[in-house]
């Protein structure tokens, strides 16, 4: 029985002996990295659109690398982010790669996007000199500059002020008079023109708002009696037009300024400022008024002011044409 123990325990020694044998490494390169890093994730993504001007490309791999050779092997033949145009900081304990343009990035001036590409070579390595062993090719655009047209709405028309206080609102046809009408007898009449156009028209995809150009189209009555400017302002007057509109209030933060119009010709107008303010408010319409400075009794017989097309017109009816970044 004892020499059986003594079998059983040198048995059992053996088996041990062979398992710790069979786990233990040979050689000191078992504990090497021999895994090649990877990339997890870009931003912009490869294929994104409507990228901001201030965006920076980040790169991040599945373990920390070798920060000279990942930087070596980027390249770009797209200006603006090409290897001298960038500057490269880490993150996150050598893991992610933060590219960042010296310059803002462009935006395209039309509808056709402006691609940057970019890649990173397969030489790129880990700090175990392990490398991705594949290139990277990935690019992305930026904002692009479309436009949007947006027709005049027909509670547009002119207001008549019959020199006594009494206020006569009138739509539904085109041409809209601004100006004066003068008799030598002593009656006069002045007429302030409104204009609108609804918001739901522009696109649901704008960024920003770049421009909003103010199309109207004018037939000249001039008299060498009057030399008087005129006035345009951004108004309010909600989804009808009303006597009392005539000396409405100006759109809240607005300035009453003038405007040069011409004989038989369409007028352009900037008015992004006016029409960012009306989007800000959340207002569902963009208005202005237009009108002669200084409209009052001359005591001759003259018909000073201008014809302006509305949109009951046939043709060069208001527009606004609005400029915005989309994707």
């Amino acid at each position: 029985m004892r020499q059986a123990n003594v079998w059983f325990v040198g048995l059992a020694l053996l088996v041990v002996l062979a398992a710790c044998q069979a786990t233990a490494p040979k050689n000191g390169d078992e504990s090497k990295d021999t895994t090649a890093p990877e990339i997890v994730a870009i931003e912009p993504a490869n294929g994104a659109t409507g990228v901001v001007k201030t965006a920076r490309i980040t790169i991040e791999f599945s373990e920390p690398m070798d920060t000279a050779s990942v930087e070596d092997a980027y390249g770009s033949s797209s200006d603006g982010i090409k290897p001298g145009q960038v500057t490269f900081t880490w993150e996150d304990a050598d893991k992610k790669l933060v590219i960042t343009p010296a310059a803002e990035l462009a935006y395209s001036s039309n509808a056709t996007p402006i691609i940057y590409s970019f890649a990173i070579a397969g030489s790129a390595a880990d700090k175990a000199g392990n490398t991705l062993g594949s290139t990277l090719v990935s690019s992305f655009s930026t904002l692009r500059t479309l436009t949007a047209t947006l027709a005049a709405e027909s509670i547009d028309g002119y207001i008549e002020d019959d020199g006594t206080g009494s206020y006569a609102a009138r739509t539904g046809g085109s041409p809209v008079f601004a100006g004066i009408v003068d008799s030598s007898g002593g009656p006069f009449s002045c007429s302030r023109a409104f204009f609108s156009f609804s918001l739901s028209g522009l696109p649901k995809n704008m960024t920003e708002l770049t421009g909003a150009d103010l199309q109207l189209y004018t037939k000249k009555y001039s008299s060498s009696s009057f030399s008087n400017a005129f006035l345009i302002a951004h108004v309010d007057y909600g989804d009808s037009l009303d006597d009392g509109d005539f000396k409405g209030p100006l759109f809240s933060g607005s300035k009453i300024e003038t405007i040069s119009l011409g004989d038989q010709v369409t007028n352009h107008r900037d008015v992004a400022e006016w029409l960012r303010a009306s989007i800000d408010a959340g207002g569902e319409r963009f208005q202005v008024r237009l009108w002669m400075d200084g409209c009052a009794s001359q005591s001759v017989d003259a018909k000073y002011g201008y014809d302006i097309n509305s949109s009951e017109a046939s043709t060069d009816k208001p527009r606004l044409v609005v400029s915005y970044l989309a994707p």
